[in-house]
């Protein structure tokens, strides 16, 4: 009798013992729960300058160009010779903003190829005109558009300084003159800090 409760009590022990090993390896499980809301969205903005035409159209890939026009009191059929002194404007143009962002933006003039061109471009000052304003320089002169909007009429000027005399310009050429637009981001949309995180921005590829 003994014999059988000692056997009963150790199977019991071992059943207990059993029990609290794999108690032990059990994970416990608390109360949870969870929620979403979907349908969120980044849309980067954009930054898109182009130059149009004097009524707004892009110029054509037909080699359509900005040419340098005369005096319209010139007599018809005189060709354009620059000398000491004189000025010419090139043909009316537009700058369109076509992005979703404001921007800055500036003017350079390059390019130049020919006979002895960087004598006879260095002996060439760059102006512009823009609506009724006129700028003395191309340099240091940046003009801002919102999105989606386009600039006033604009005419790129060049006077040949009345100190470029010499066999270094006459009879001389100056070619492939580009005009390029450099764009940047301008301080105007606003977030969480502001408006003015775009101060810093700077152009990419600009000459200055």
């Amino acid at each position: 009798m003994k014999k059988n409760t000692k056997k009963a009590v150790l199977t019991s022990v071992f059943s207990l013992l059993t029990c609290f090993v794999m108690l032990l390896g059990t994970t416990y499980a608390w109360f949870t729960d969870s929620d979403t809301i979907s349908g969120n969205e980044v849309v980067a903005g954009t930054l898109d300058v182009q130059i149009v035409d004097a009524s707004g159209n892009p110029f054509q890939g037909d080699g359509t160009k900005l040419t340098f026009v005369k005096n319209a009191s010139a007599p018809a059929g005189q060709a354009i010779k620059w000398e000491p002194g004189c000025t010419y404007q090139l043909t009316p143009f537009k700058v369109k903003n076509n992005g979703d962002l404001a921007l800055t933006y500036k003017f350079d003039v390059s390019g130049f190829t020919g006979e002895n061109a960087g004598k006879l471009a260095e002996a060439i000052d760059w102006s512009f005109k823009i609506g009724e304003t006129s700028y003395a320089s191309l340099e240091g002169n940046e003009l801002t558009l919102a999105p989606t909007a386009s600039s006033d009429s604009i005419v790129i000027c060049g006077t040949m300084k009345t100190t470029a005399t010499g066999e270094d310009v006459m009879g001389k050429s100056l070619d492939g003159i580009t005009i390029t637009v450099y764009a940047k981001q301008a301080a105007s949309e606003y977030d969480s800090n502001g408006n003015t995180y775009d101060a810093a921005a700077a152009y990419t590829n600009a000459a200055n």
